[in-house]
């Protein structure tokens, strides 16, 4: 899946509904699709990121995560509020993406460059171990 990359001025830790600050990643006709951009943190979960950026129309998420560290599975909370009716009705890829991936994208965001990301999953196959494991690949000037 190939698609463009937005990251908003407003609700950039996509902790609240795209609605609130008149957003849609929709999109065009014959336009590439729509991946979000969001900074990891704020007061929610990443599956709520995920859920809003969802109803927005985005295609897929991508989470910049907020510190330089090993990058970690997300999953869905195990807190009391974790049975949200939402979380089976996500149905857009999501990634977490580290920190100085995060960075290029926006600094080229910055200058008013386009920034197209491929998403490709074939190589995600189960390991011995149960665990899947993903390569994101990106090009950078």
């Amino acid at each position: 899946m190939v698609g463009t990359v937005l990251y908003p001025k407003a609700n950039q830790k996509a902790c609240k509904s795209f609605e609130d600050v008149e957003i849609s990643f929709r999109t065009k006709p014959g336009g590439m699709p729509i991946f979000d951009l969001a900074d990891r943190g704020g007061d929610c979960y990443f599956t709520l990121k995920a859920w809003n950026v969802h109803n927005a129309g985005a295609a897929a998420i991508l989470v910049a995560d907020d510190r330089i560290e090993p990058l970690i599975t997300m999953d869905t909370p195990e807190e009391e509020n974790a049975q949200v009716d939402y979380l089976q009705n996500i149905t857009i890829p999501s990634a977490l993406i580290n920190k100085a991936l995060g960075d290029n994208i926006k600094k080229e965001l910055s200058k008013g460059e386009m920034v197209n990301i491929n998403l490709d999953w074939r190589e995600a196959l189960p390991h011995p171990d149960e665990w899947v494991e993903y390569e994101f690949w990106s090009l950078d000037k």
